[in-house]
């Protein structure tokens, strides 16, 4: 969605998004913000492809507004950061998207955060979580891509990743095709990093998922430790759970939320 757009979308809203480029490694990562830097901060990812408007619903939930302050980025590649552009590199997209919202909320640069990421965004926000505990609050997976042994490049994304067929595809399914075909090393290198993540795990998954399969849950429940995992098993669901299951995504983000408000506030 283009800035007018976006404004025509939130036209008669009490609070509208303001926008942050910032330059990380060379390059311009942009984000939405939206609420109250006095609260909760939730930060969400989206996947592959998106931007940051897949989760443009939730800035406009009055109910989310009185109690969180919400940010959307666009992972490098999509949107207003550098569109076309992809990373392959999933420690090093963790490490912009990090950079670029800390220094967002800067303000606050103690504060922790509660990531959202859906799909291919689950991914990076588990290499986020993995690299920077020190700055999560807690984690709210949609469907997220995190067994190497489930995620290979299939034949069509091979072909894609030839010359000709490369220079045919739209944009965006270039920089999502790119991601995918680079995707498995760097799953195996965070196989042996789950046990840096200490924050709350919140885990929605669909039984009818035909694009992240449901067996990737069992991947989760080894990995993670008991203590911090909640998985949340919607049957018939498909993919798509930040369209499709937004009641049960919000519900995600209150049980982290309270799991914040037993600790103190981040």
């Amino acid at each position: 969605m283009s800035y007018s757009e976006v404004s025509d979308y939130f036209k008669g809203s009490s609070l509208v998004p303001s926008y942050h480029s910032v330059w990380v490694k060379g390059r311009s990562i942009h984000c939405a913000e939206i609420g109250d830097k006095k609260k909760p901060s939730v930060v969400f990812v989206h996947g592959s492809p998106g931007s940051w408007t897949d989760y443009i619903d939730y800035f406009l939930d009055s109910a989310l507004l009185a109690d969180f302050h919400m940010l959307s980025v666009d992972r490098p590649g999509y949107g207003f950061s550098g569109f076309g552009d992809p990373v392959r590199d999933i420690s090093e997209e963790a490490y912009m998207i990090d950079q670029a919202i800390s220094r967002t909320i800067l303000s606050s640069p103690e504060k922790k955060i509660i990531w959202v990421g859906h799909s291919y965004g689950g991914t990076v926000v588990a290499r986020i979580a993995m690299d920077y505990p020190e700055r999560i609050a807690g984690i709210l997976f949609l469907a997220p891509s995190l067994d190497p042994e489930l995620e290979f490049p299939r034949w069509y994304n091979r072909m894609g990743s030839w010359g000709w067929v490369r220079r045919l595809l739209p944009k965006a399914v270039y920089v999502s095709n790119e991601e995918i075909v680079s995707m498995s090393p760097h799953l195996w290198v965070m196989d042996k990093l789950w046990d840096q993540i200490r924050a709350p795990v919140y885990h929605i998954h669909g039984t009818q998922d035909k694009l992240v399969p449901f067996e990737h849950v069992f991947y989760a429940q080894k990995k993670i430790r008991k203590a911090s995992f909640h998985l949340q098993v919607l049957e018939g669901a498909n993919h798509f759970l930040p369209w499709s299951s937004y009641e049960e995504t919000v519900k995600g983000l209150y049980h982290l939320r309270n799991r914040l408000s037993q600790k103190g506030k981040p």
